[in-house]
């Protein structure tokens, strides 16, 4: 497997480098380390998306919207992730008010 991004160099070849977490065998991977930081992870973004809506906060609920549809495309909630990109759609139109006037 090639990680250009991680090897530092620009050139699309084979090199001997490899990703540390691609390379690591299944069995020695710290499942529960993992889950853990997940855990965590989801912890502090509903914390944070809890303070949005407490301060009304509209552009970075937003914002929030666009790092959901992630995990709605992950979780197989289909039905969420088009009505989020609904949505963003009408909440972030495509046309300037110039052209919605020609329209």
């Amino acid at each position: 497997m090639l990680h250009v991004f991680l090897a530092g160099t620009n050139e699309a070849g084979e090199c001997e480098w490899k990703c540390p977490s691609c390379v690591k065998p299944e069995s020695q991977k710290d499942h529960v380390y993992e889950y853990a930081v997940i855990v965590t992870w989801m912890g502090i973004l509903d914390l944070v998306h809890r303070a949005m809506i407490r301060n009304g906060d509209g552009p970075a609920m937003m914002a929030m919207w666009r790092i959901n549809m992630l995990r709605m495309w992950r979780g197989n909630h289909y039905k969420y992730l088009i009505l989020g990109h609904r949505l963003l759609a009408g909440m972030c139109p495509t046309f300037s008010e110039s052209q919605n006037k020609r329209i």
